[in-house]
């Protein structure tokens, strides 16, 4: 069979490329062609359409700056899936550019089967996009438990197949080598402060704070993919002593007392590694933004972690909330001796009983081609 995949970002390139080889497995003549990124490129030996940095703008202002360069690429993929003709497209995650050049593409245009892979958080905001999804997606697959009642509850055909978090770091744990120890000496607090210059710049500083505020601690950085040392170098003259380690979070988190993370996928991963955590984002308008989360968002909680489990196991601390004293307390009780520590950690055998095991992408290959080969066999 024939798969045309679409994902915009580094996260999508990865869970898009796994998925590339789970079909192999299964379907040894399939041909690809997406738009994603080297990680594709290198599982399926294939060319990119368009390389997903073309499109990789975040928030209004960039949007706008380069949307003649993204609805240019929009353009170019819709031309290439049409000459492509697959018997499946298979958005991922990445609403914003799915929503307006796929979806209503194939579905209206070349009328071509939709199994959306990584089902985008609508359940957290814009809940109205919903009737997108069930007018557009043939099959909906998400990577949270709690997405598929939440979808199941519009009429969509939707089906959980597993984190790929956990798939991620059972593989880190399978091949990681066992001496390998980063640090020596004094025991570690890891600082996880997002994968945008922006989050650095709001929650570095609080991190650092209160790192620095427990001297049995030395702190550490796990530097995000797609930045570098000179974009946290600003934040550490009075740190000279901090550490700053790319390409290494899992055995940073893994050999650290504890955890400071911005929120986003990382607290599902510190969480899974089992290092205890305080969940920290600071947002723009402070108690505004806070007055707003609270009456206007239709969720809980903002971490993953807690999401999933629907219990506060980790202490969360948005916008105004995210205070010196506030952090540097909580950074306390989940230190050895704190009286947070072992909750956290219960909270985390929770969490994994919840998420399941491994092997997301072969459960979704397989969701994917049965699913494909039962609507083929069907009488017409």
């Amino acid at each position: 069979m024939r798969y045309f995949l679409v994902a915009g970002e580094a996260s999508g390139d990865l869970h898009a490329s796994n998925l590339i080889k789970s079909i192999r497995k299964i379907d040894s003549h399939a041909q690809f062609a997406f738009m994603g990124g080297d990680l594709m490129e290198k599982a399926s030996g294939q060319k990119t359409v368009v390389h997903y940095n073309t499109v990789a703008y975040m928030g209004v202002m960039p949007v706008l700056l380069h949307l003649k360069e993204i609805n240019q690429a929009g353009a170019y993929v819709q031309r290439e899936i049409k000459r492509f003709n697959p018997d499946v497209v298979i958005p991922v995650d990445y609403a914003g550019f799915n929503f307006k050049y796929i979806l209503p593409f194939v579905h209206d245009k070349l009328n071509i089967p939709i199994y959306y892979y990584i089902s985008p958080k609508l359940w957290a905001w814009k809940r109205w996009r919903v009737k997108s999804l069930v007018k557009y997606v043939d099959k909906l697959l998400c990577i949270m438990p709690f997405e598929q009642e939440f979808y199941r509850n519009y009429d969509l055909d939707v089906e959980y197949v597993g984190n790929p978090c956990v798939d991620a770091i059972e593989s880190y744990k399978d091949n990681r080598m066992e001496d390998e120890q980063l640090f020596q000496m004094k025991p570690y607090i890891a600082l996880l402060s997002g994968s945008r210059k922006e989050e650095v710049r709001r929650n570095l500083p609080y991190m650092l704070r209160a790192a620095n505020s427990y001297p049995d601690y030395n702190c550490v950085i796990a530097g995000a993919p797609g930045l570098t040392i000179d974009d946290y170098l600003p934040y550490l003259n009075e740190y000279p002593d901090t550490k700053i380690v790319f390409g290494k979070t899992y055995n940073i988190l893994e050999q650290s007392t504890a955890a400071l993370v911005t929120s986003g996928t990382a607290t599902l991963e510190t969480a899974l590694i089992g290092t205890p955590q305080v969940v920290c984002y600071k947002m723009s308008g402070l108690k505004l933004f806070n007055w707003g989360f609270k009456n206007f968002f239709p969720i809980k909680y903002f971490s993953l972690v807690n999401l999933i489990t629907n219990n506060k196991v980790v202490e969360e601390l948005l916008s105004a909330d995210l205070t010196d004293k506030a952090l540097m307390q909580e950074l306390g009780a989940i230190l050895p001796g704190g009286n947070k520590r072992e909750q956290v950690i219960e909270g985390y055998k929770k969490l994994c009983n919840i998420l399941g095991t491994s092997d997301t992408s072969d459960r979704a290959a397989h969701v994917i081609i049965d699913s494909l080969v039962t609507v083929e066999s069907k009488p017409q």
